[in-house]
């Protein structure tokens, strides 16, 4: 038998879900929509957002019936924090410092979410991390942006 625990969460991850997609679609309603073959800039966060909110109420109407799966676990508080702070610190850190500061100081940052991981793999996760995304971002689509600020 299934705990009660286990349904109550599937129904919190579909209103979170309808959530977000409404949050998208609310966003995106006044944007140009297109048509399918040359679509405008609200055409497909519409499509995502609305999709998004049939697939929460699904999974709220269905409430796990179907997945017999763990029970979950309660939540990791210090991802809850460092990782929200992470991305904070990329956005504020980007412009002046450059992509790859700002790409490493994030993923320092959201490495304290997790106890197993060592500074060793912190450096090389970072360090390839801020590399391949310099070079997909800054040389393969040429977003205008500075890999290091040299002032």
């Amino acid at each position: 038998m299934k705990k009660q625990r286990h349904k109550h969460s599937h129904v919190v991850a579909g209103l979170a879900a309808i959530a977000i997609g409404g949050f998208a679609l609310f966003e995106a309603w006044d944007y140009p929509m297109g048509s399918v073959t040359r679509m405008g800039p609200g055409y497909f966060p519409c499509l995502l957002g609305a999709l998004l909110m049939v697939l929460g109420a699904l999974v709220v109407l269905l409430e796990g019936k179907l997945v017999d799966g763990p029970d979950i676990a309660s939540p990791s508080w210090r991802g809850m924090i460092w990782v929200p702070l992470a991305v904070c610190a990329f956005a504020l850190l980007v412009e002046p410092t450059g992509l790859v500061p700002a790409i490493i100081a994030a993923v320092v940052l959201c490495s304290f979410a997790d106890d197993e991981l060592s500074m060793r793999e912190t450096a090389i996760l970072s360090i390839s991390t801020a590399a391949v995304c310099s070079i997909i971002f800054i040389y393969v689509l040429g977003l205008p942006l500075d890999a290091i600020w040299v002032g």
